[in-house]
């Protein structure tokens, strides 16, 4: 989500076995201080794009002596992911991209998908199933996203995750959160960060029904 002056991020990363551990194979990554990444799909293909985006600002710094901007930053991996669908020999990643950033103290948020197209979002939800689109309504209802601080951002992105997992059908689901602000660099949240956000998220949830 984009909110007033930050970006929340929220995944479900199903635990397929109760011998994994829950912070494994995380689904947000930090690119750069000011810029964060979610991914839905196949982790490894998103891995190839969390390294190539490091690298892309890597670069941009060590030749332009800034920090890269967030579009700048999409458009590029846009280009990177848009150029695998083009050969026989290559495959399209098998992944989509939310990046998400503050430049300027502007928060940016872009969807990017394996076809190459990016765009702009004001909030977004990727994944499979009809859960992915029942999760973008539930993002339309909230009609005070640019009013939202970080706090507030990231436990309205756990309800809606919340809201659509169902203990008794679905597979258990480990909840990851992170957050980044002008004032605030991209920080994915501890285990005990996570609870009090899930425990808030939950309340929420009860005194709405």
């Amino acid at each position: 989500m984009r909110l007033k002056d930050s970006i929340a991020f929220a995944v479900e990363k199903p635990m397929i076995s109760g011998l994994l551990v829950p912070t494994g194979g995380r689904r947000i990554f930090t690119i750069t201080n000011t810029i964060g990444m979610a991914v839905a799909g196949l982790l490894p293909d998103a891995r190839q794009l969390v390294s190539r985006a490091r690298d892309e600002a890597e670069n941009y710094k060590s030749q332009y002596g800034i920090e890269i901007p967030v579009s700048v930053l999409g458009d590029r991996l846009a280009l990177n992911m848009q150029t695998y669908t083009m050969y026989a020999a290559a495959r399209p990643f098998g992944c989509s991209v939310l990046l998400g950033g503050v430049g300027s103290g502007t928060p940016e948020l872009y969807l990017i998908e394996p076809s190459g197209l990016k765009r702009g979002c004001l909030g977004m939800a990727v994944g499979k199933g009809k859960m992915k689109q029942e999760a973008r309504n539930m993002i339309e209802k909230l009609t005070n996203l640019d009013e939202l601080e970080l706090k507030d951002g990231v436990v309205e992105s756990a309800k809606i995750i919340l809201a659509l997992h169902d203990d008794s059908e679905d597979k258990k689901m480990h909840l990851e959160v992170s957050g980044l602000a002008a004032d605030f660099p991209h920080q994915i949240f501890d285990n005990e960060q996570t609870e009090e956000i899930e425990r808030l998220a939950k309340q929420s949830i009860e005194e709405s029904e």
